[in-house]
């Protein structure tokens, strides 16, 4: 697992923007670590994994589509794409989707056809929709091993190690 700056150069940051957004409740798009639930003792260090370069360059893809750092973050965490995606072999057809509405917001990971019939039924049940936004999971995995491999570290069953251990 990586600490903090080692982190920021895996994913492309400075390390002040890792730590500000890590080191502020509820900013986080995941909770750093192996376990989802690590709780971090005042003093220690956040290590990082796989699923969290995920959850960034995810966080980071969503802003892209118009939704502030925050909003993307909450919905990354709460729905746990990243941790899905560091567990699977993410296919060319899977996509996240999230939206807006009467009823606040909605999220579904899948295919296109599946993210935009659930935005349907929410429209049916709870009122106006807004924008469905949409990301392709697959090409943001591919982004974060990029982003990775071009700092010096590769992404690993679920570690990123530096490509000194990897043998690449």
């Amino acid at each position: 697992m990586l600490k903090t700056q080692e982190f920021a150069n895996a994913i492309g940051e400075t390390y002040t923007t890792v730590r500000n957004v890590y080191g502020r409740a509820g900013r986080e798009p995941r909770k750093p670590g192996a376990l989802r639930e690590i709780d971090f003792a005042k003093g220690t260090h956040r290590r990082f994994v796989v699923a969290d370069a995920l959850a960034w360059r995810i966080t980071r893809d969503l802003c892209a589509l118009g939704l502030d750092w925050n909003q993307a973050a909450e919905i990354v965490r709460q729905e746990r794409v990243a941790d899905w995606a560091a567990g699977h072999v993410v296919e060319p057809d899977a996509f996240f989707g999230t939206w807006t509405g009467d009823h606040g917001w909605g999220a579904r990971r899948g295919t296109m056809a599946e993210i935009t019939e659930l935005a349907e039924v929410d429209s049916r049940k709870f009122g106006r929709v807004g924008a469905v936004r949409i990301i392709s999971i697959y090409d943001s995995v591919r982004k974060a091993e990029a982003i990775a491999r071009d700092a010096g570290y590769e992404l690993v069953d679920g570690e990123i190690l530096p490509l000194t251990q990897t043998g690449a």
